[in-house]
């Protein structure tokens, strides 16, 4: 049986993404829940899959646009080799709704 209708296949990113710009309250959750877990454990990896995924539900572009930075300093930035500064960091968090702040522990 030869079935003509093509399954596209969407990648991890692309679906949260897509989560994201149809649901900010779960955006703000998984973010929230980002930066707790690398409070805690210092992991980076889930902090930067979690901001790759809301700039990609924002856009690359848009992002750019509001911060003043290049797309591909963005693109970097949230890459495995990324390593962003303070002042970049806050100016993507604010484009994208939150601010960043420092706790007493």
């Amino acid at each position: 049986m030869n079935n003509s209708r093509k399954i596209k296949h969407i990648d991890h990113d692309d679906f949260i993404a897509d989560k994201f710009k149809k649901d900010p309250e779960f955006l703000k959750l998984c973010l929230k829940n980002s930066f707790k877990n690398y409070a805690k454990d210092g992991n980076e990896f889930l902090l930067r899959e979690t901001l790759k995924q809301a700039a990609q539900a924002k856009g690359m572009t848009q992002l750019a646009r509001e911060t003043g930075l290049s797309r591909q300093y963005l693109y970097e930035m949230v890459s495995e080799r990324g390593n962003p500064t303070i002042a970049t960091f806050r100016l993507a968090l604010k484009s994208l709704g939150f601010i960043m702040y420092i706790k007493a522990i």
